[in-house]
């Protein structure tokens, strides 16, 4: 789980890989724990998946991007918003 670019400023590409199939969310939280996208990707089999992330409503600071797989958090990276 990454995001490119990172810092970012008006959006950044998250990409994450997948090595068995499962149900997949991504989620990504404020340093205050609230909750600013939440996307059900639905079932995805193995392999490479990218998502776009708009940061046009978000003041500058730093996101928690988790990755869950069938529920359960797998994956988690530090996103930087800096304009």
């Amino acid at each position: 789980l990454s995001n490119q670019p990172n810092p970012f400023d008006a959006g950044t590409v998250v990409t994450y890989s997948l090595d068995q199939s499962g149900h997949i969310e991504l989620e990504v939280y404020s340093m205050l724990g609230d909750v600013v996208l939440y996307h059900d990707a639905g079932t995805q089999q193995p392999g490479s998946y990218s998502l776009p992330f708009s940061s046009d409503r978000l003041p500058n600071g730093i996101y928690i991007c988790r990755l869950k797989v069938n529920g359960t958090v797998v994956n988690s990276t530090k996103m930087v918003l800096a304009r």
